[in-house]
Protein backbone atom coordinates (compact mmCIF):
# COMPACT_ATOMS: atom_id res chain seq x y z
CA UNK A 1 0.00 0.00 0.00
CA UNK A 2 1.53 3.32 -1.11
CA UNK A 3 2.03 6.16 1.36
CA UNK A 4 0.01 9.35 1.21
CA UNK A 5 1.77 11.76 -1.22
CA UNK A 6 3.96 14.26 0.63
CA UNK A 7 3.88 12.47 4.00
CA UNK A 8 7.69 12.38 4.20
CA UNK A 9 7.97 16.11 3.46
CA UNK A 10 5.18 16.88 5.95
CA UNK A 11 7.02 15.02 8.71
CA UNK A 12 10.16 17.04 7.99
CA UNK A 13 8.16 20.29 8.09
CA UNK A 14 6.78 19.32 11.50
CA UNK A 15 10.25 18.43 12.70
CA UNK A 16 11.60 21.83 11.61
CA UNK A 17 8.64 23.49 13.32
CA UNK A 18 9.55 21.65 16.53
CA UNK A 19 13.04 23.14 16.29
CA UNK A 20 11.55 26.60 16.69
CA UNK A 21 11.67 26.72 20.50
CA UNK A 22 15.38 25.90 20.42
CA UNK A 23 16.43 27.95 17.40
CA UNK A 24 14.21 31.05 17.58
CA UNK A 25 15.51 32.10 20.98
CA UNK A 26 14.29 35.50 22.12
CA UNK A 27 16.91 37.95 23.33
CA UNK A 28 16.34 39.42 26.82
CA UNK A 29 14.92 42.89 26.21
CA UNK A 30 17.01 44.32 29.06
CA UNK A 31 20.27 43.32 27.39
CA UNK A 32 20.61 46.42 25.12
CA UNK A 33 20.05 48.62 28.19
CA UNK A 34 22.34 46.82 30.65
CA UNK A 35 25.68 48.01 29.24
CA UNK A 36 24.83 51.74 29.13
CA UNK A 37 23.17 51.59 32.57
CA UNK A 38 26.27 50.01 34.12
CA UNK A 39 28.48 52.67 32.52
CA UNK A 40 26.25 55.47 33.87
CA UNK A 41 26.25 53.93 37.37
CA UNK A 42 30.03 53.67 37.27
CA UNK A 43 30.34 57.31 36.18
CA UNK A 44 28.02 58.48 38.97
CA UNK A 45 30.05 56.52 41.52
CA UNK A 46 33.22 58.14 40.15
CA UNK A 47 31.73 61.64 40.43
CA UNK A 48 30.59 61.01 43.99
CA UNK A 49 34.05 59.80 45.02
CA UNK A 50 35.68 62.81 43.35
CA UNK A 51 33.42 65.15 45.32
CA UNK A 52 34.31 63.33 48.53
CA UNK A 53 38.09 63.53 47.96
CA UNK A 54 38.63 66.44 50.41
CA UNK A 55 37.17 64.34 53.23
CA UNK A 56 38.00 60.77 52.19
CA UNK A 57 41.35 61.40 50.54
CA UNK A 58 42.73 60.50 47.07
CA UNK A 59 42.18 56.80 47.70
CA UNK A 60 38.43 57.37 47.28
CA UNK A 61 38.98 58.85 43.83
CA UNK A 62 41.08 55.87 42.79
CA UNK A 63 38.41 53.52 44.10
CA UNK A 64 35.72 55.41 42.21
CA UNK A 65 37.78 55.33 39.03
CA UNK A 66 38.34 51.61 39.45
CA UNK A 67 34.61 51.01 39.93
CA UNK A 68 33.84 53.10 36.84
CA UNK A 69 36.34 51.15 34.73
CA UNK A 70 35.10 47.82 36.05
CA UNK A 71 31.41 48.55 35.38
CA UNK A 72 32.25 49.99 31.97
CA UNK A 73 34.19 46.83 31.14
CA UNK A 74 31.25 44.61 32.16
CA UNK A 75 28.94 46.83 30.10
CA UNK A 76 31.23 46.48 27.07
CA UNK A 77 31.23 42.68 27.44
CA UNK A 78 27.42 42.68 27.54
CA UNK A 79 27.38 44.86 24.41
CA UNK A 80 29.64 42.44 22.56
CA UNK A 81 27.47 39.53 23.67
CA UNK A 82 24.44 41.40 22.31
CA UNK A 83 26.15 41.81 18.91
CA UNK A 84 26.91 38.09 18.93
CA UNK A 85 23.30 37.19 19.83
CA UNK A 86 21.77 39.45 17.16
CA UNK A 87 23.71 37.82 14.35
CA UNK A 88 23.53 34.31 15.78
CA UNK A 89 19.73 34.23 16.16
CA UNK A 90 19.18 35.83 12.73
CA UNK A 91 21.46 33.26 11.06
CA UNK A 92 19.84 30.32 12.86
CA UNK A 93 16.32 31.57 12.22
CA UNK A 94 16.91 32.03 8.52
CA UNK A 95 18.53 28.62 8.19
CA UNK A 96 15.54 26.97 9.87
CA UNK A 97 12.82 28.74 7.87
CA UNK A 98 14.79 28.27 4.64
CA UNK A 99 14.81 24.51 5.20
CA UNK A 100 11.17 24.55 6.29
CA UNK A 101 10.00 26.33 3.14
CA UNK A 102 12.13 24.12 0.91
CA UNK A 103 10.29 21.14 2.38
CA UNK A 104 7.02 23.02 1.84
CA UNK A 105 7.94 23.42 -1.83
CA UNK A 106 8.62 19.69 -2.14
CA UNK A 107 5.41 18.88 -0.26
CA UNK A 108 3.31 20.96 -2.64
CA UNK A 109 4.90 19.30 -5.65
CA UNK A 110 4.32 15.86 -4.13
CA UNK A 111 0.63 16.76 -3.62
CA UNK A 112 0.38 17.67 -7.27
CA UNK A 113 0.73 21.46 -7.07
CA UNK A 114 3.90 21.50 -9.10
CA UNK A 115 3.65 25.08 -10.38
CA UNK A 116 2.99 26.44 -6.90
CA UNK A 117 5.83 24.35 -5.49
CA UNK A 118 8.22 25.83 -8.04
CA UNK A 119 7.04 29.35 -7.25
CA UNK A 120 7.72 28.78 -3.54
CA UNK A 121 11.18 27.44 -4.43
CA UNK A 122 11.81 30.60 -6.48
CA UNK A 123 10.74 32.74 -3.51
CA UNK A 124 13.23 30.91 -1.31
CA UNK A 125 16.05 31.40 -3.82
CA UNK A 126 15.22 35.10 -4.12
CA UNK A 127 15.24 35.51 -0.34
CA UNK A 128 18.55 33.65 -0.05
CA UNK A 129 20.06 36.01 -2.63
CA UNK A 130 18.76 39.12 -0.84
CA UNK A 131 19.85 37.81 2.56
CA UNK A 132 23.38 37.73 1.19
CA UNK A 133 24.85 34.98 3.35
CA UNK A 134 25.51 34.65 7.06
CA UNK A 135 27.58 37.18 9.02
CA UNK A 136 29.94 35.59 11.55
CA UNK A 137 28.73 36.49 15.08
CA UNK A 138 32.17 35.93 16.62
CA UNK A 139 34.03 37.92 13.97
CA UNK A 140 31.68 40.89 14.18
CA UNK A 141 31.70 40.89 17.98
CA UNK A 142 35.51 41.12 17.82
CA UNK A 143 35.39 43.86 15.17
CA UNK A 144 32.92 45.91 17.24
CA UNK A 145 35.24 45.52 20.24
CA UNK A 146 38.16 46.86 18.19
CA UNK A 147 36.18 49.51 16.29
CA UNK A 148 33.03 50.36 18.33
CA UNK A 149 31.53 52.50 15.57
CA UNK A 150 30.97 49.29 13.56
CA UNK A 151 27.99 48.55 15.77
CA UNK A 152 26.06 50.91 13.49
CA UNK A 153 26.79 48.60 10.57
CA UNK A 154 25.73 45.57 12.60
CA UNK A 155 22.45 47.28 13.55
CA UNK A 156 21.91 48.06 9.87
CA UNK A 157 22.60 44.46 8.82
CA UNK A 158 20.35 42.95 11.49
CA UNK A 159 17.42 45.19 10.64
CA UNK A 160 17.73 44.76 6.87
CA UNK A 161 18.29 40.99 7.13
CA UNK A 162 15.20 40.57 9.31
CA UNK A 163 13.16 42.69 6.88
CA UNK A 164 14.32 40.63 3.89
CA UNK A 165 13.52 37.33 5.62
CA UNK A 166 10.14 38.62 6.74
CA UNK A 167 9.21 39.79 3.25
CA UNK A 168 10.27 36.46 1.75
CA UNK A 169 8.09 34.63 4.27
CA UNK A 170 5.25 37.03 3.48
CA UNK A 171 5.44 36.18 -0.23
CA UNK A 172 5.40 32.42 0.38
CA UNK A 173 2.59 32.46 2.94
CA UNK A 174 0.52 34.73 0.73
CA UNK A 175 0.61 31.96 -1.88
CA UNK A 176 -0.59 29.45 0.72
CA UNK A 177 -3.39 31.82 1.73
CA UNK A 178 -4.50 32.09 -1.90
CA UNK A 179 -4.43 28.30 -2.32
CA UNK A 180 -6.50 27.75 0.83
CA UNK A 181 -9.12 30.22 -0.39
CA UNK A 182 -9.16 28.80 -3.93
CA UNK A 183 -9.70 25.29 -2.53
CA UNK A 184 -12.37 26.52 -0.11
CA UNK A 185 -10.70 24.82 2.86
CA UNK A 186 -12.32 25.35 6.25
CA UNK A 187 -9.05 26.19 8.02
CA UNK A 188 -7.42 29.37 9.26
CA UNK A 189 -4.45 30.23 7.04
CA UNK A 190 -1.40 31.93 8.55
CA UNK A 191 -1.70 35.70 8.78
CA UNK A 192 0.95 36.39 6.16
CA UNK A 193 0.72 40.18 6.59
CA UNK A 194 2.27 39.93 10.06
CA UNK A 195 5.49 38.65 8.53
CA UNK A 196 5.95 41.90 6.65
CA UNK A 197 5.33 44.10 9.70
CA UNK A 198 9.01 44.67 10.46
CA UNK A 199 10.02 48.35 10.68
CA UNK A 200 12.46 49.24 7.91
CA UNK A 201 14.59 51.62 9.95
CA UNK A 202 16.46 54.44 8.20
CA UNK A 203 20.10 53.72 9.01
CA UNK A 204 21.45 57.15 8.00
CA UNK A 205 18.82 58.97 10.07
CA UNK A 206 19.47 56.71 13.07
CA UNK A 207 23.24 57.31 12.86
CA UNK A 208 22.72 61.07 12.72
CA UNK A 209 20.38 60.96 15.72
CA UNK A 210 22.88 58.78 17.60
CA UNK A 211 25.63 61.36 16.98
CA UNK A 212 23.44 64.35 17.90
CA UNK A 213 22.29 62.72 21.16
CA UNK A 214 25.84 61.59 22.05
CA UNK A 215 24.88 57.93 21.82
CA UNK A 216 21.55 58.07 23.68
CA UNK A 217 19.52 57.36 20.53
CA UNK A 218 21.79 54.40 19.76
CA UNK A 219 20.55 52.79 22.99
CA UNK A 220 16.98 53.09 21.72
CA UNK A 221 18.05 51.76 18.31
CA UNK A 222 19.59 48.65 19.88
CA UNK A 223 16.49 48.17 22.04
CA UNK A 224 14.16 48.55 19.03
CA UNK A 225 16.08 46.06 16.88
CA UNK A 226 16.06 43.52 19.72
CA UNK A 227 12.32 44.04 20.12
CA UNK A 228 11.79 43.57 16.35
CA UNK A 229 13.57 40.20 16.47
CA UNK A 230 11.56 38.97 19.46
CA UNK A 231 8.24 40.06 17.97
CA UNK A 232 9.04 38.32 14.68
CA UNK A 233 9.76 35.10 16.55
CA UNK A 234 6.43 35.42 18.39
CA UNK A 235 4.64 35.74 15.06
CA UNK A 236 6.25 32.46 13.99
CA UNK A 237 5.08 30.73 17.17
CA UNK A 238 1.51 31.83 16.47
CA UNK A 239 1.36 31.32 12.72
CA UNK A 240 3.52 28.27 11.92
CA UNK A 241 0.97 26.00 13.62
CA UNK A 242 -1.71 27.49 11.33
CA UNK A 243 0.52 26.82 8.33
CA UNK A 244 0.92 23.16 9.24
CA UNK A 245 -2.80 22.79 9.86
CA UNK A 246 -3.47 24.27 6.42
CA UNK A 247 -1.12 22.09 4.45
CA UNK A 248 -2.30 18.94 6.25
CA UNK A 249 -5.75 19.66 4.83
CA UNK A 250 -4.62 20.35 1.27
CA UNK A 251 -6.03 17.54 -0.92
CA UNK A 252 -4.01 15.79 -3.59
CA UNK A 253 -4.45 17.68 -6.83
CA UNK A 254 -6.19 15.94 -9.68
CA UNK A 255 -3.20 16.93 -11.78
CA UNK A 256 -0.92 14.53 -9.93
CA UNK A 257 0.92 13.58 -6.82
CA UNK A 258 3.01 10.53 -6.16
Amino acid sequence: MSKEPGIFELDKIKSLHDEMNRVDEEIPIWLPLAGPILAVIGFIVFLITMISVPMAGPGAALGGLGMFLFLSFIGAILQLYLVYKWLDVINNHFDRVRRLFKELSRYLEARGYKDLGRRVADDISDTEYKFGGEKSPVLWAILVFLIPILIWYVLHVVNKSLSKVGYGEYSILQRIDTLVKDLGLDVRPPDYKKFRDIPDRNTILYIVLSIITLGLFQIYWAYAVTKDINEHFRVHRLEEANLINCIENIPVSSEGGS
